[in-house]
């Protein structure tokens, strides 16, 4: 069985900076994840959004947040993380409207 089908604990959380927000999932703990986040930061080879922004901002001061936790496999904590992502950049479009 591949470790995607595996049952295990999944951590939903928020990671921000400022306007600047980020949804996703780990099976370790926060602490784990935001040092790897900033460990991949460091990296210019890594090309992402988020260690783009890491790199534009500084490492200091980004903040993590649970947001759910939940016990399933891989494709479940993605659904969850995605519906949270959903949810947030909802936020966001209803932030920027005129009332």
């Amino acid at each position: 069985m591949s470790w995607y089908n595996e049952k295990r604990d999944w951590i939903v959380y928020l990671l921000s900076k400022n306007e600047n927000r980020y949804v996703g999932i780990t099976s370790r703990s926060m602490q784990n994840r935001l040092r790897r986040h900033k460990k991949s930061a460091q990296n210019p080879a890594i090309d992402s959004l988020l260690h783009n922004k890491m790199r534009r901002l500084g490492l200091d001061g980004w903040k993590m947040k649970k947001l759910t936790h939940i016990h399933g496999n891989y494709y479940e904590a993605r659904a969850i993380e995605r519906f949270y992502m959903y949810l947030s950049n909802l936020n966001e479009t209803l932030r920027e409207r005129p009332i």
